[in-house]
């Protein structure tokens, strides 16, 4: 029997055993998997309306949680992959427009 492995599996196995809640890992995972697929997929309910999902993941509760911890193994899981491009640091609207049009006409 052949089993295939889901992405979530994959990323829970390279967090391992943490403090901080599973739901946060399992939730800073689906946000990447929506970073990186974009407006790239969308669901045609009638032929002139496309709907393209967007997924937003906010991270609530107290100091100390583990909220930051997620965050920073969703990066480091992240930097692992050679399709995913990283920016850090602050940018206006307009300069992060330009820097994925760059990195786009790269691909």
């Amino acid at each position: 029997m052949i089993y295939a492995r889901s992405l979530k599996d994959i990323y829970m196995e390279h967090v391992g055993q943490s403090e901080v809640p599973k739901l946060f890992h399992e939730f800073c995972c689906y946000s990447l998997v929506a970073a990186c697929v974009g407006d790239r997929i969308g669901y045609r309910y009638r032929p002139e309306a496309l709907t393209i999902p967007a997924i937003y993941v906010f991270l609530v509760g107290p100091s100390g949680y583990g909220k930051n911890e997620s965050i920073a193994e969703a990066r480091k899981f992240a930097s692992t992959l050679e399709s995913v491009s990283h920016y850090e640091g602050r940018i206006s609207g307009p300069a992060l427009m330009k820097e994925i049009s760059v990195v786009q006409a790269k691909c």
